[in-house]
């Protein structure tokens, strides 16, 4: 697959559709998120007059809490920077932090966050041109950072905590399998292979060959020493930080903060759960080890931060019809010459 993924040009009548159809999309994400952060504030807190009580003389702490939750967020950003200079692009710093801040506002909106690679692979591909599992590979290897690390830590921190904290072992343990299988390639042929039986022989050639490229394209970034030390790093400081945000809150001191440090990295793991953004996992994993008002002050300084990135929503969307075109019509064109081979 060639480098150079640029996007055919479009009719002018094409622009125009796309224009209003992207102003309705902007619409429906921000009715979108307000409707889910008050079904949120509801859950955490029993609802908005409730979190109104719990913020009620904590201006200045919730809002320290959140400069600091963005100062660790757009730390996190240059994990892109640093994969995709391994696999040949020049992402800049700016156009990293808008991949990291609008993974983070669709991973809020997603079932346990889901929507945060498509979303930075979208972001990233759209920027630096590259194909697809490069694209997903960059986007992923920050995942990749903030699965494992937190999962491995989790353990250690849950496991004095059970049976309280069963279920967050359990999941833990889940990612780390689930991450030894993406990085396997007789795995993940298996598994791809048992998908390709529903397609065309073309098409299921295709989603071997792709899904190849990406398993390549992923272990290449982390089994890079040098990359994978500096994703680390650049990771392990982003949570230090994150868990002073916490400590923020708490003002627990120094044994507060080793505490805090567990429950933030327990709060990673019960993000899984298969509901938006993670809730409920979240507030069960911090509330293992924090107080619930803890819990849900800082819950609410996150997604302060997590709203911010509302004003990238054109950007998201541009980023997801003009990447997405493109990957389409390259896919497209592949069969095409795939089946024209076969009639040959």
């Amino acid at each position: 697959m060639e480098r150079d993924f640029s996007t055919n040009e479009k009719e002018e009548g094409e622009k125009s559709s796309g224009s209003d159809n992207r102003r309705m999309y902007i619409i429906v994400a921000v009715a979108y998120f307000v409707a889910l952060v008050l079904i949120v504030f509801e859950v955490i807190g029993g609802g908005l007059k409730n979190i109104i009580y719990y913020v009620s003389g904590r201006y200045v702490l919730l809002l320290a809490a959140a400069l600091v939750i963005f100062a660790e967020e757009s730390l996190k950003s240059l994990r892109f920077v640093v994969a995709a200079r391994l696999r040949g692009y020049r992402l800049s710093p700016f156009r990293a932090l808008e991949a990291h801040f609008s993974s983070l506002f669709v991973g809020m909106l997603t079932p346990a966050f889901s929507g945060a690679v498509p979303t930075a692979a979208a972001v990233i591909g759209d920027s630096t041109r590259a194909p697809p599992s490069d694209a997903l590979s960059i986007a992923m290897a920050a995942t990749f950072a903030d699965s494992m690390l937190p999962a491995l830590a989790s353990i250690y921190f849950a496991l004095p905590e059970v049976p309280r904290s069963a279920i967050v072992v359990v999941i833990a343990v889940l990612v780390i399998v689930t991450w030894a299988v993406v990085l396997s390639s007789s795995l993940l042929e298996r598994i791809m292979g048992g998908l390709a039986k529903f397609m065309g022989s073309r098409a299921a050639s295709l989603v071997r060959e792709e899904t190849e490229s990406f398993r390549r394209s992923l272990e290449g970034i982390v089994t890079s020493r040098r990359t994978v030390t500096l994703i680390v790093l650049i990771s392990v400081t982003s949570y230090v930080i994150e868990a002073l945000s916490l400590l923020v809150i708490t003002r627990g001191g120094l044994a507060g903060f080793v505490r805090d440090f567990g429950a933030l990295m327990m709060s990673y793991v019960g993000g899984n759960l298969p509901t938006p953004g993670g809730e409920v996992g979240v507030e069960y994993s911090l509330s293992l080890l924090l107080s619930g008002r803890e819990a849900v002050l800082w819950r609410v300084a996150y997604i302060i931060v997590a709203m911010v990135p509302a004003v990238l929503i054109n950007k998201i969307i541009s980023s997801y019809v003009d990447y997405g075109s493109a990957v389409y019509s390259h896919y497209k064109s592949l069969l095409g010459a795939g089946r024209r081979q076969g009639q040959t």
